[in-house]
């Protein structure tokens, strides 16, 4: 009784191919196997053309890494989206009005975005006075006078 059975290149670039896309099924969010599934199909057409090993991997790689750039590029559409600015990033650019006196030699407070926030800036700002975020440092925000109009 023989353990092994003949199975043709073609059937096993096939066999390959089943396999890859059943791994694709199991790794949610990849896309990754799947392009070297597709590039199975081809490596069982060369086989069963009848080319050597050699072409049929060739054709196989060639192939996978082509469908892979080409599914890289359409679902990159999907992944660059815009992002909304988040956590300190979202003070950046904001007007907000002075709770507590700024001075350049001592930090005084603002009101952004509903939350005190421990202001300082190279500017005396008066209470009551509207400034604008700069940049956030650590616990603090760093402020200017903000002359724009509404």
């Amino acid at each position: 009784m023989d353990v092994f059975i003949y199975f043709s290149p073609a059937v096993l670039w096939l066999i390959s191919g089943v396999v890859l896309l059943l791994v694709e099924l199991m790794t949610p969010g990849l896309f990754f196997f799947i392009s070297f599934a597709f590039g199975c199909l081809f490596g069982a057409l060369a086989a069963w053309l009848g080319y050597s090993f050699a072409i049929q991997a060739t054709s196989a790689l060639v192939v996978a890494l082509i469908q892979f750039n080409g599914m890289r590029r359409s679902l990159r559409q999907f992944t660059n989206t815009v992002q909304a600015p988040t956590n300190t990033q979202a003070l950046l650019g904001k007007r907000t009005v002075v709770i507590t006196a700024i001075t350049p030699h001592s930090n005084g407070t603002v009101k952004v975005g509903g939350e005190t926030w421990t202001a300082s800036s190279e500017f005396t700002c008066a209470v009551g006075s509207v400034v604008k975020v700069l940049r956030v440092e650590g616990n603090r925000v760093i402020v200017t006078l903000d002359h724009t109009e509404e």
